[in-house]
């Protein structure tokens, strides 16, 4: 039986940084946080998944929006997931690979 990896086992056995395609479910500016939906990572063969990342002091944040599809680039550091750059995206870039559709962060109040 399999157990998934800690986050300090998986920065030790895999490359230290990613580059993915995603979706802003909110975002957390007291923190310097980000909750993605993010597309799969094939070098580190990981699915698709949601994740809080912390985003770098260098990364400006202005203009990020919930709901906005990014493209980011994230490192493993002091076992958390941190946004080093990011780039926003045309609407419709992020699909989510478990249904080939795109996501759908409508919340009903």
């Amino acid at each position: 039986m399999t157990t998934p990896l800690e986050a300090s086992e998986f920065e030790q056995s895999a490359p230290s940084s990613a580059e993915a395609l995603g979706q802003i479910n909110s975002i957390m500016l007291d923190h310097r946080m980000l909750n993605i939906t993010r597309g799969p990572i094939e070098k580190w063969g990981r699915p698709g998944a949601i994740a809080d990342f912390v985003v770098s002091d260098d990364v400006n944040m202005m203009g990020l929006e919930k709901g906005m599809d990014i493209q980011f680039t994230f490192h493993m550091m002091n076992d958390q997931f941190m946004v080093t750059e990011i780039y926003p995206q045309p609407p419709g870039t992020f699909v989510n690979e478990s249904n080939q559709s795109k996501i759908d962060n409508t919340v009903s109040e």
